[in-house]
C-alpha cells in the first residue's frame, strides 16, 4: 500500500532526476560553435572633407575579432571610378588582419562625393556578412565640365565636318581663364576648336566649348583632349571626343550584294 509519505518521497526523487537531466542537457546545449567576426579598423566610414585631388587613396584594414576562421570572398567597388588592389589574404585566423588598397579617380568631379566598397565574408551575422565601406569627400575644383566627354558623334562620314561640344563652368569663387584646348595627335580624325584665344570666366559663368571634328578613317575613335586653365584647383581638364565613323566601302558592298534567296 502506497502511503502519502511514500508518494511524496517518490515525487521528490523524480524531481531531482529531472533537474539533474536538465542541468546535463543544458551544459551540452550551451557549448558554442566557433564563429568568425569581421571588423574594419578605424570604422566603416572615411571622410576626406574638403579636398583638391585627382585620386583619393585609402588602405582598408580588416581584422577577425571572432574565434573562427574568417573567409573574405569579395571586395567589390560600387562604380568604375573606384579600383581595388589584391587583398593581402583571404583567410584570417582569430585576431589576424588583412589589408586592401583602394583608389578613387575623381578627376574633373566637384562638390560632395559618396562611394562604396562592399566586403563579403562568412561572418554569420547578415548585417556584417556584406559590409559596405563608405567614402566621402567634398571636392574643390576651379572649373568643371558637364560631362567627361564631348557629345558623341555617330555614323560620321569621312571628310565631313561635325560639331561636338561640352559645357565648362567656373565653379570657384575667383575668375578663371580657359586656354585653347589641345587634341592628342592622331591620323584618324582632325580636331579644331572655336576657342582660339584665352577666355576668362567669372564665378558661375559658363562656356560652350565647341570642337570641329573631321573623320579620316572608318571605325570608332577616341581622342584625348586637354583644356589648360588658370584655376588653382583645376590646372587642366581632361576630356574625350568619341567619333563613330562609317566605312563607305562596307556600305557600298552591302548595297551591291545580291539578295539571298529564302
Amino acid at each position: 500500500m502506497i502511503t502519502p509519505q511514500r508518494f511524496a518521497a517518490y515525487l521528490l526523487r523524480a524531481g531531482a532526476l529531472v533537474l539533474f537531466s536538465a542541468v546535463v542537457i543544458g551544459a551540452f546545449t550551451t557549448t558554442t560553435v566557433a564563429q568568425p567576426r569581421i571588423q574594419i579598423v578605424g570604422g566603416d566610414t572615411v571622410n576626406w572633407g574638403r579636398i583638391a585631388a585627382d585620386t583619393l587613396k585609402h588602405t582598408i584594414t580588416i581584422v577577425n575579432t571572432g574565434d573562427g576562421v574568417l573567409e573574405i570572398s569579395e571586395v567589390r567597388p560600387s562604380c568604375g571610378c573606384t579600383t581595388t588592389e589584391k587583398l593581402s589574404k583571404n583567410s584570417l585566423a582569430p585576431n589576424d588582419t588583412a589589408t586592401v588598397g583602394i583608389a578613387i579617380n575623381v578627376k574633373g568631379h566637384h562638390g560632395p562625393q559618396l562611394k562604396r566598397v562592399t566586403i563579403t565574408s562568412n561572418d554569420p551575422d547578415s548585417a556584417r556578412a556584406s559590409l559596405a565601406m563608405i567614402f566621402r569627400a567634398d571636392l574643390l575644383q576651379s572649373v568643371a565640365a558637364n560631362a567627361t566627354m564631348f557629345t558623341m558623334i555617330r555614323e560620321a562620314k569621312i571628310g565631313n565636318d561635325y560639331r561636338s561640344n561640352v559645357e565648362l563652368r567656373n565653379v570657384g569663387d575667383e575668375p578663371v581663364t580657359i586656354r585653347p584646348p589641345r587634341a592628342a595627335a592622331g591620323d584618324d580624325v582632325a580636331i579644331s576648336f572655336d576657342l582660339v584665344a584665352p577666355r576668362t570666366l567669372q564665378p558661375g559663368e559658363t562656356l560652350d566649348l565647341v570642337a570641329h571634328v573631321t573623320p579620316r578613317t572608318p571605325g570608332m575613335h577616341t581622342t584625348e583632349i586637354t583644356v589648360p586653365t588658370s584655376g588653382k584647383y583645376t590646372p587642366e581638364l581632361n576630356l574625350k571626343v568619341i567619333t563613330q565613323v562609317v566605312d563607305p566601302d562596307a556600305a557600298a558592298r552591302s548595297a551591291s550584294a545580291p539578295a539571298q534567296s529564302k
